[in-house]
């Protein structure tokens, strides 16, 4: 089981951080639920204890691409069991049609004045309602994990391409008597590409449509300028997802191909930068500004573009290499 431990700098020398009496597990939930991005940046969750046939699904989320994110929450440290558990709440989300999975979020989205169509839309992801063209991606989150979570993460997302994060909490109380809330993410390497909507979908096939919509120039060069910088293009029906080489289920940033109102529409995902590549957050913001949805004008888009460029030369020539190792 890994176990981890802060320190603050002091100017006596180094000061341990002891845990904190807190009832992490209760909680966790309810934080998540708040702030999905405590699992990942762009995710909007659309149901809680969602009933499937597996039991009871703790969360249920979207992100920017409208994959369906499954989110399983252990009161204590996870077990292999729970990765048995994910799979089974995934595979039935996988086969529920339309007409099932609708009224098994509706409530919850009235509740939090969100409307299911509206969220799809804004992904261009009308489709994943069809389960023969929903994907979806998988989190098991808890206070710590049993030894051979690794290895069996490792199989599914090497052989299997399933886009599996195991994510463990502590809470700790340095000397100032505040709380830190401590994350750790275990990834493993997803270099082969889950089947996607739309199978067969190229870069071109997307390129193509910009190029129809009015938009290829700048579209091209979001593609080219990712491409030189080590950046993987994983195409979508109506967009392009830029991720890191090592992890191709992890988004960067995405770019669509049909413009709003003549502004090109993207998503990026800041915090995602920070954490394949060594670099802070604040450093991503100065380059690239604020994380979410955007749309650009193509003025707005190519000082963007620079931003990504400054900011990966600023790490050095290493950083294509960084987001393979």
């Amino acid at each position: 089981m890994r176990r981890i431990g802060l320190w603050q700098l002091a100017k006596a020398g180094l000061r341990k951080a002891g845990a904190a009496e807190v009832d992490l597990e209760a909680n966790l939930e309810k934080w998540i639920e708040e702030d999905p991005a405590l699992v990942q940046a762009g995710l909007v969750i659309v149901g809680r204890q969602v009933e499937v046939e597996g039991g009871r699904l703790d969360l249920l989320g979207l992100d920017p691409q409208g994959r369906w994110a499954v989110i399983e929450i252990k009161r204590g440290p996870l077990r292999r069991e729970t990765i048995g558990q994910v799979l089974d709440y995934a595979s039935s989300i996988a086969h529920l049609s339309a007409e099932d999975l609708r009224p098994r979020v509706e409530s919850y989205l009235r509740s939090r004045r969100l409307d299911l169509d509206r969220l799809l839309d804004e992904r261009d992801a009308r489709e994943s309602l069809d389960p023969a063209q929903r994907e979806l991606v998988f989190f098991v989150v808890g206070t710590g994990g049993a030894a051979g979570l690794d290895r069996i993460g490792d199989f599914l997302t090497g052989r299997y391409a399933m886009p599996l994060s195991v994510i463990t909490f502590d809470v700790f109380a340095p000397n100032d008597g505040q709380k830190i809330l401590a994350r750790e993410i275990t990834e493993s390497e997803l270099t082969a590409v889950p089947r996607e909507r739309g199978a067969g979908v190229k870069v071109d096939d997307v390129l193509r449509q910009a190029e129809t919509a009015g938009i290829g120039p700048v579209f091209k060069q979001f593609i080219g300028v990712g491409q030189e910088l080590g950046l993987y293009p994983r195409a979508w029906k109506t967009s392009i997802m830029f991720t890191p080489q090592r992890n191709r289920s992890r988004m960067l940033f995405t770019v669509w191909a049909q413009p709003v109102k003549g502004k090109i529409k993207t998503y990026v995902g800041r915090a995602v930068f920070a954490e394949f590549f060594p670099i802070s957050e604040r450093a991503v913001a100065k380059h690239l500004g604020r994380e979410g949805w955007r749309h650009m004008t193509d003025v707005e888009a190519k000082r963007f573009m620079k931003g990504v460029r400054r900011l990966l030369e600023e790490i050095g020539p290493e950083a294509s290499d960084q987001s393979k190792d």
